[in-house]
């Protein structure tokens, strides 16, 4: 008989659902030939959405009556059609991947080895079975809850002794009650056994049922044991990794089986602990068995015997005190110190600041954002900007840096982005171009996820771009553009993309509503953290022509003056002296600087309108308002007089809410 082992690494790598229903029932006659238990086949259809409780049994009651004879050989050409390869073996969880703990990544490659080596003790000299028992039945169940314990056993090809079936129907003070009446053979309370195989039971309460990963109830306890080092290595490595151990047992083989504290609220939670805890586990130097990641899975039972030696419980509650604990302390454990730079020692060897790619504004590895309302010719502003860097000139009054540019364009149609990349070249008028400065990539209709693309493109970078365009984000897939979290992943997102030596220039849109009333860095749609995190920020605001400004115009662009719009552009800056706007004309298709003032004069006269409406509105306001308080004092008068009161001017202004002084005013002003 092939090794159970085995046969659970070649089931891995076949996933159920990626079956045919003959494949499904041909993987199940070869268990069956096999002599497992119909409860392997069972666990492995149970990842198939299927899969329905049951149909593992009725199916497997028919095999053997006459049907055809599918052997372990079907199965194993089935899991190297797959990917499987015997030799290496399988590996449940990628050691050598980053884990995280609460979101955080734990960097495990400095951990060190256990120095000493502790010997593990043997039983006591007054070691009494049923006593072992009764502790470790105490320690991991609650009285009600149920045991699932094996008995039964049968012996593999290679003469291994193997669990088969088990029961399951017992709780734990049904269990202990029977063992306080038989104090010295725990025979009496679980029966026979095979003397050469031992006893197993579920480390978890189950449902009384089956002993599958199903039946559990609560997922309280992981197995960490290793079958590839010394006994006492293993000790000395389970203590120095202060695993929150509720029992360690002697398997009566070569290994120790640490029962660990999980409390996972449900299956989900325990495959993300245990997959933790084995990784820590590995990474600290014990080679802990990843066959054992079930919750379901058999440990050994302390007090009985396996081939003439005892399995027995070498320690109770090692370690930290729980999951929570044992979280914390490796935390902790992993953290190292913050790389201090000290400045007396560098301050004659000043690490040099990046170029500028483009002057007083950008420099080479930073992020830009350009920021403006929807349809606002951006596109064409960094298609401007990729030609300005790709021919080492001035985009918008602004010098560049030659270099070459990567164009990654998420939004317009191919033959649309090439023709206005065209046409601005034309409109720019440069001679001996230098168009093989830019390379263009069009993702309209195929964008990737943010968490794929980047990996491209930081490979893609490694032609040595100076310049590296996104245009627009929203196409990226960020998520929730309002949540600072989704964010943040994407911001660091372009990070990775700036450390390739490019400069990330990036466009996005403004939010809803008007813009003039607010800041530069309040503009942007979605969470602050877009404005906030960029090295620059241009945010462009459109102002309206009016019919003078359009006349000066006209002068100077002619009938093209009809249709241009004018822009301020605000600057942000975090590596340069603030800078003074930038006043543009799209004359399409592309923006001139206003070299002579006019947006600037048109801006400071509608500045200066809307100060005065403001002050016209304020004014009559308060003119509404002293008529209607006068109003108001007349009918309390009027009032006090029909019945005859008198009060003072201090009572008319605590009614009206204004002061003595104001009151002594209206009635003045009502005297005249």
């Amino acid at each position: 008989m092939t090794d159970l082992r085995e046969i659970e690494a070649m089931l891995a790598a076949i996933p159920a659902s990626s079956c045919s229903y003959q494949e499904w029932v041909d993987v199940g006659m070869a268990l069956h030939h096999e002599g497992l238990p119909v409860s392997v086949w069972d666990d492995w259809s149970r990842n198939d959405s299927r899969y329905h409780a049951g149909e593992c049994e009725r199916k497997w009651r028919t095999f053997g009556n006459g049907s055809s004879i599918v052997t372990l050989g079907t199965v194993h050409k089935m899991a190297t059609d797959r990917g499987w390869n015997p030799a290496a073996g399988v590996r449940t969880f990628g050691w050598d991947a980053t884990i995280s703990i609460d979101g955080e990544p734990i960097d495990t490659s400095g951990w060190h080895k256990a120095d000493t080596v502790a010997q593990v003790p043997p039983p006591a000299s007054d070691y009494n079975a049923v006593r072992d028992i009764t502790d470790y039945l105490t320690a991991l169940f609650e009285p009600e809850e149920k045991v699932c314990y094996v008995t039964s056993a049968y012996q593999d090809e290679d003469g291994k002794w193997k669990p088969y079936g088990g029961i399951c129907s017992r709780n734990c003070k049904s269990l202990l009650d029977s063992l306080r009446k038989h104090p010295t053979d725990p025979t009496f309370t679980f029966g026979d056994y095979q003397s050469e195989a031992g006893v197993w039971v579920c480390f978890n309460p189950m449902d009384g049922t089956g002993r599958n990963n199903k039946n559990v109830t609560v997922y309280r306890y992981a197995l960490v044991e290793s079958d590839s080092q010394d006994i006492d290595t293993q000790f000395a490595l389970i203590q120095d990794l202060r695993l929150p151990v509720k029992v360690l047992v002697h398997s009566g083989g070569k290994s120790l089986h640490a029962i660990v504290r999980i409390d996972a609220v449900d299956y989900k939670q325990y495959q993300e602990r245990v997959d933790i805890l084995y990784t820590v586990c590995r990474a600290h130097g014990l080679d802990v068995d990843t066959q054992d990641k079930n919750p379901s899975r058999l440990s050994r039972l302390p007090g009985f015997t396996r081939g003439g030696r005892n399995q027995y419980i070498v320690a109770k509650d090692l370690g930290c005190q729980d999951w929570v604990e044992w979280q914390h302390w490796i935390e902790d454990e992993l953290v190292e110190p913050l790389d201090v730079i000290n400045l007396d020692r560098i301050w004659n060897e000043m690490p040099p600041v990046k170029p500028e790619l483009i002057e007083g504004v950008l420099r080479q590895g930073h992020k830009m954002l350009l920021v403006s309302s929807s349809k606002a010719g951006k596109s064409f502003a960094l298609i401007e900007l990729a030609v300005c860097i790709a021919e080492g000139r001035r985009w918008l009054g602004f010098r560049c840096k030659q270099g070459k540019v990567l164009y990654i364009n998420l939004e317009i149609d191919e033959a649309s982005f090439l023709d206005r990349m065209k046409r601005v070249y034309e409109a720019m008028d440069v001679r001996n171009p230098h168009r093989e400065n830019i390379d263009t990539v069009h993702m309209r209709g195929k964008t990737e996820e943010l968490r794929k693309l980047v990996p491209q493109i930081v490979r893609t970078a490694r032609k040595g771009y100076a310049a590296i365009i996104l245009d627009p984000i929203y196409k990226l897939g960020i998520g929730d553009e309002n949540a600072a979290k989704e964010v943040a992943t994407f911001c660091n997102a372009m990070d990775a993309i700036a450390n390739t030596g490019a400069s990330v220039i990036y466009a996005h849109h403004h939010s809803k509503g008007a813009q003039g009333a607010k800041a530069a860095m309040d503009r942007a749609s979605g969470s602050g953290v877009f404005a906030r995190d960029a090295d620059a920020l241009l945010d462009m605001i459109e102002l309206s022509v009016t019919d003078d400004v359009r006349e000066q115009l006209r002068e100077i662009y002619g009938e093209k003056a009809d249709k241009l719009t004018a822009w301020r552009m605000d600057l942000t800056l975090r590596e340069f002296v603030r800078q003074e706007p930038v006043d543009l004309f799209f004359v399409y298709p592309v923006h001139d600087l206003d070299e002579n003032g006019i947006v600037a004069e048109a801006l400071l006269a509608e500045t200066e309108r809307v100060l005065n409406d403001g002050r016209e509105k304020n004014n009559a306001n308060k003119k509404y308002q002293k008529a209607t308080l006068k109003d108001r004092l007349v009918e309390l008068m009027r009032n006090d007089d029909e019945f005859g009161r008198r009060r003072t001017q201090q009572q008319y202004a605590d009614d009206l809410g204004v002061s003595v002084r104001t009151i002594r005013t209206y009635m003045k002003e009502l005297e005249e």
